[in-house]
């Protein structure tokens, strides 16, 4: 029972996020409701020619980027799914009828 409403919480969560454009809000790096440019995009509007060596380490650092961006929203989102969940656990008071109880004088 408690798992399903975490779920509903976490599902709500990313609903919202994924109506985040709606309302103006952008959660793409580089840039605020752009089209998302690729890595060689990047470093060519940069004016690195392909196939030097500078152009092939521009493309690595943004791959690189990218990578470590969404790896660290990955883990963000695990750390507060987790302490939400032992949180709940731990004072009970986030879901059900007695939700609050133990924080009342």
């Amino acid at each position: 029972m408690r798992g399903s409403r975490i779920a509903a919480v976490v599902a709500l969560c990313l609903f919202v996020t994924a109506c985040a454009n709606g309302t103006g809000i952008a959660f793409t790096p580089f840039g605020l409701g752009q089209e998302r440019a690729t890595s060689a995009q990047k470093c060519a509007s940069q004016g690195y020619r392909e196939g030097s060596a500078i152009y092939v380490e521009c493309v690595a650092f943004y791959d690189k980027q990218t990578s470590t961006n969404r790896r660290n929203i990955v883990i963000a989102i695990g750390v507060a799914v987790l302490a939400v969940v032992a949180f709940e656990s731990e004072c009970d008071c986030l879901f059900g009828p007695d939700r609050g109880e133990k924080f009342s004088n």
